[in-house]
């Protein structure tokens, strides 16, 4: 099978499809449809596709991309404001693997239940939502307000899929396209170029920067996951008016 699984179109092989059936292996074993000996042994025929790094160089996207790109969204009506609310969120919220999700299921109670939860004062310019999984670990979204309207329109009037916000499908002009991942890119770059403009930050703002991009210890215990929300709100309050004006698309 893995033999009979054709090139991408640039002629390299298809890094997704064998992560496929290596995730869908995983699946079979943790539900009991094979043992673990058989999943490890089918595992290790499946070659390992390693995405080549790129330099900081080709990394780097300007503002001026960014709008270029936000302005040649395509699409009508409803698709195209799915399209660009998915833009916003993918240089707004840092978490790029939650933006279908939370498009698809946002809840505005939850926005103030978790308010309640961390301690947020609610005079803040950002919105915070959360979700918890079948295990401990869960996210949590920090954005600007303005965007909890389009959110809230396009979660109960548009059956949102991954096709929706599909690169190739994005944009007018492949000119004008960016790499979508390069806006995590420069949402974590500026927070680290602006953190120490924050009163009062702690040593760890860094840290912190990371935790909002997703990245913390499975087992982080919840005084510590309260405080770093906490302080990972304050950051974002404090540069979250410079973040819009430098990427005016809201």
């Amino acid at each position: 099978m893995i033999e009979s699984i054709p090139l991408t179109k640039s002629g390299k092989p298809n890094r997704h499809a064998y992560n496929a059936i290596a995730n869908y292996i995983r699946f079979l074993e943790k539900t009991g449809k094979v043992r673990r000996g058989q999943a490890m042994d089918s595992r290790a025929v499946i070659p390992t596709i390693k995405t080549e790094s790129r330099s900081e160089v080709e990394k780097a996207v300007t503002e001026g991309d960014i709008i270029k790109a936000y302005n040649d969204i395509a699409g009508k009506g409803l698709i195209k404001k799915a399209r660009q609310l998915a833009f916003k969120l993918l240089l707004f919220i840092e978490l790029r693997g939650i933006v279908l999700y939370l498009m698809k299921n946002f809840d505005p109670n939850v926005i103030e239940k978790s308010y309640l939860a961390f301690g947020i004062p609610e005079d803040y310019k950002t919105k915070v939502h959360s979700r918890k999984h079948d295990t401990k670990r869960g996210y949590v979204v920090i954005f600007p307000k303005e965007l909890v309207s389009d959110l809230t329109e396009i979660t109960s009037k548009l059956k949102i899929d991954r096709f929706v916000i599909r690169k190739d499908r994005m944009f007018r002009n492949p000119k004008n396209a960016i790499d979508l991942t390069l806006l995590r890119k420069y949402h974590h770059n500026f927070f680290n170029d602006h953190a120490l403009r924050v009163p009062d930050i702690p040593a760890d703002v860094y840290r912190i920067i990371e935790f909002m991009q997703g990245r913390t210890h499975k087992t982080i215990g919840g005084q510590s996951y309260r405080a770093h929300v906490q302080t990972a709100v304050r950051l974002y309050y404090y540069l979250i008016d410079l973040f819009k004006e430098k990427v005016n698309i809201i």
